[in-house]
This record gives C-alpha cells, sequence and structure tokens, in this order.
C-alpha cells in the first residue's frame, strides 16, 4: 500500500463495547506516529467515547482532539469514503460483508473478530481471489478466536521446521480460564444456528476443511470428544470454541503447509475422568439445546452481544492454553514440542482488544519486514487475500504480543 492515507488505523464500532475497549487500548500504547480514528453511525456517540479516551493520552496524540467519523453502514458509498481513508480498518461489528467488500476494492487490509465460520467461507469464495490480487489482507478472527490456538500451533509448526521436519499433528487444551461471559461470542453460536438450515450445520461441523479446497485421500481429525491426551497427561472434554479453532488452524496449514498430513484437534483440560465424563454430557446436552430457538433466545436475553464484564472482572482474569504437537525426525521417532499461550486478563474482552489491536499495529509497523525469515520465521506469509493471523503476519505478530504482555513459548517435550 503505497499511496498516503490519512490514517494508519480506523476502528469502526467504536461505540460498542469491544470497540471502546480497542479505542482505549490503542490511545495508551500505539506509538505516537501511528495516526488512528474512531469511527462509528453515531456522531454523539463518538463524541462521547472521545471524551473518555482522550483523558488516556499521555503523549499528546489528541493535541487537536481525537479524530471521529460518522459513516452510514447501509450506505456503500459512506463505507467506501471511510475505508479509504486507511491502511487497516478495525471492524468490531457487522454486517462485516460489507465492510470487506469495501476494503478489498480500495486495498485496506481488514481485521474482524467473527467466530462464524460460514461467514468466513462466503468471505473466501466470493473475495479470495480479488484479494490477493489487490494485495489486500482479509484477516478475520483476531480475537480469542482464534489468535491462541493459530500462533501456537505455528511456533509449533516453526520449531519443527527449524529442525527440517513437517509437522504430523498440534493438540490443543485450554488449560485454564477465568474472566467473563462474553456475549458475542454466543451470538456468533446463536447466530450460526440461526442462519444455516440443519444440513448446513451437519456439513460444517463434519468437515475440518470448512475453508480449505477439499483435499481427497487425506484422513482427519474430528473433534475427539472425552479422551485422555499422552503428551499433556490430562483429560480433555471438547472445547466450545474448537468448531472456529480448528477450522481456522487448518486454513493456517494450507496456506503455509506445516506438513502433507497435518491434524489438529482441542480440548479442555479436566482434573481427572470422572470430571471430564460430566463436563462431556454437559456440553452435548446443551449443543443439542442450542438447537431450539426458545433456548437461544432464551441466552440472547441472558447475555445480550454488546456487553461484557467490568473492569475489575477484565483486569483480573488470564488464561493459559498448551498445544502439544508431534513429528516424525530422520530416524523415524516420534518427537514432541509443547507451545505455551498466556494472556494476563479476561480472554473474551481484555486479550480480545489487545490481540485486535496489536494485529492492526503489525500491519501498519512491521509489515516491510515480512519477508525476513528472521523476524516472521521459516513459513513464507501471504500480501494478501481471506487469509489467517498466522498466514499474514507470521512471528512478527507473536513478538508483539509478547511485549504487550503476552506469553508464546515453545520448547522440546
Amino acid at each position: 500500500m503505497s499511496e498516503k492515507r490519512n490514517f494508519d488505523i480506523i476502528v469502526w464500532g467504536a461505540t460498542g463495547f469491544t470497540g471502546r475497549l480497542v479505542a482505549e487500548y490503542l490511545t495508551v500504547h500505539a506509538p505516537k506516529q501511528v495516526k488512528f480514528a474512531i469511527a462509528g453511525r453515531s456522531k454523539s456517540k463518538l463524541a462521547e467515547i472521545a471524551n473518555m479516551i482522550k483523558p488516556l493520552d499521555k503523549v499528546d496524540r489528541f493535541a487537536s482532539g481525537v479524530p471521529t467519523l460518522v459513516a452510514d453502514s447501509s450506505d456503500q458509498k459512506s463505507l467506501d469514503a471511510l475505508v479509504a481513508q486507511a491502511k487497516v480498518i478495525i471492524t468490531t461489528v457487522g454486517p462485516y460483508a460489507k465492510y470487506v467488500d469495501a476494503c478489498v476494492r480500495h486495498r485496506t487490509h481488514y481485521l474482524d473478530l467473527t467466530g462464524e465460520p460460514h461467514f468466513v467461507k462466503k468471505v473466501i469464495d466470493l473475495y479470495h481471489d480479488k484479494a490477493v490480487e489487490n494485495k489486500t489482507l482479509i484477516i478475520n478472527s483476531s480475537g480469542f478466536d482464534s489468535v491462541p490456538s493459530d500462533i501456537g500451533t505455528l511456533l509449533i509448526a516453526n520449531h519443527f521446521k527449524s529442525k527440517g521436519l513437517s509437522t504430523n499433528n498440534v493438540r490443543y487444551s485450554s488449560w485454564a480460564v477465568s474472566g467473563g461471559v462474553s456475549g458475542g461470542t454466543l451470538a456468533s453460536g446463536t447466530n450460526m444456528i440461526d442462519e444455516l438450515s440443519f444440513k448446513q450445520l451437519m456439513e460444517l461441523n463434519s468437515n475440518p476443511d470448512y475453508l480449505t479446497p477439499k483435499q481427497p485421500n487425506k484422513s482427519t481429525w474430528t473433534s475427539a470428544g472425552m479422551y485422555y491426551d499422552k503428551g499433556l497427561k490430562v483429560w480433555q472434554f471438547p472445547f466450545i470454541m474448537e468448531v472456529c479453532n480448528l477450522r481456522n488452524v487448518r486454513r493456517s496449514n494450507y496456506l503455509l503447509d506445516y506438513g502433507p498430513n497435518f491434524q489438529y484437534c482441542e480440548g479442555t483440560r479436566a482434573p481427572n475422568v470422572i470430571v471430564a465424563a460430566i463436563a462431556t454430557v454437559v456440553i452435548y446436552s446443551v449443543t443439542v439445546l442450542m438447537l431450539l430457538k426458545p433456548f437461544r433466545r432464551l441466552i440472547s436475553y441472558l447475555v445480550p452481544p454488546g456487553t461484557g464484564p467490568n473492569e475489575k472482572t477484565r483486569k483480573n482474569g488470564h488464561f493459559t492454553c498448551k498445544l502439544y504437537g508431534e513429528a516424525t525426525d530422520k530416524s523415524g521417532k516420534n518427537i514432541g514440542a509443547l507451545a505455551v499461550v498466556k494472556g494476563v486478563e479476561d480472554p473474551g474482552y481484555g486479550e480480545t482488544s489487545k490481540m485486535i489491536s496489536e494485529a492492526a499495529l503489525t500491519l501498519v509497523l512491521d509489515q516491510e519486514k515480512f519477508n525476513d525469515p528472521s523476524v516472521v520465521g521459516q513459513f513464507k506469509l501471504h500480501a494478501g487475500g481471506v487469509v489467517t493471523p498466522a498466514s499474514a503476519m507470521g512471528l512478527a505478530y507473536a513478538i508483539r504480543l509478547r511485549n504487550a504482555g503476552m506469553t508464546f513459548s515453545v520448547s522440546d517435550a
């Protein structure tokens, strides 16, 4: 992107719960030279957010006031005028498809937090080829869905490739999580069921390669349910975010080629087999109940989208996930690697706002280094297309997240 833009980053949806957190994060943590604006549909609500974030500015970036932009998401011309002003658009609210369309046409990189694979598939089908041609990065799922899974797996694959090995498999464990309930994450699940027929839901859930072209003659893991993981030495039960994370990780593998027989699955750590069994029954029961419209309406009523935990809960939250990967060395011996990803705030909001903000900063500040293996790792990144955090930014993104307080580590196991 060579032409000059008015802003490096525009935060669309800044008046929403997550959008406000992103605006706050960039105000506090973005280098002074990074120019960003907040945008939304309501001038008065944007003024309220501007008044909230201006006192957080310690580097006089807003000496002339907080830049605010008003646009109408139902008017494509209005969105075009907005998108054309930025190098990167962060959006935390829908309708995502219209923003993607505008970003591809105006060669503006795009980041969102969607956890809905059927939407990502639609975007791939409609915009991937044009985004490749325009060298525009369309990066979905740039928060807790699915950055820990995606970048954690990249750490393991890069670790093995540095030894000249392909990755056979990676198994993810949600090790510990503390924080508030995410209305947006729950809304992703209910929206997916509302929008898809039963047949389409079955297709999505039964196809790990839902976001990649069909790859015949390759066996694929499906959700393992309850099982004992010998590498991590724990009992695992189903992880509710696997439906999104698994498909994003497998798209990264398709784009980066971790290994010809790469497999991936996710679970949640249980202290013992009894807890694992009970949790498995509960999760499968809730999954069935989610097919019932009254139950989905109840969930939306109890935890509506756009709501989230208070500041104390966000700051006291945390998460840890561990990923165990395997490869085969030249002697035919199976070897392991362990990656650990940790966040120091509530994952659904505190760390999610950090993840998507740091992704934008990586695109703005580090893109000239994306051809340097010492920065991005062993895999060649994609300059455009509907991609993933791993395939767009590589380990340059992990470096930024480490510097922002998160843990991303990998070692032999």
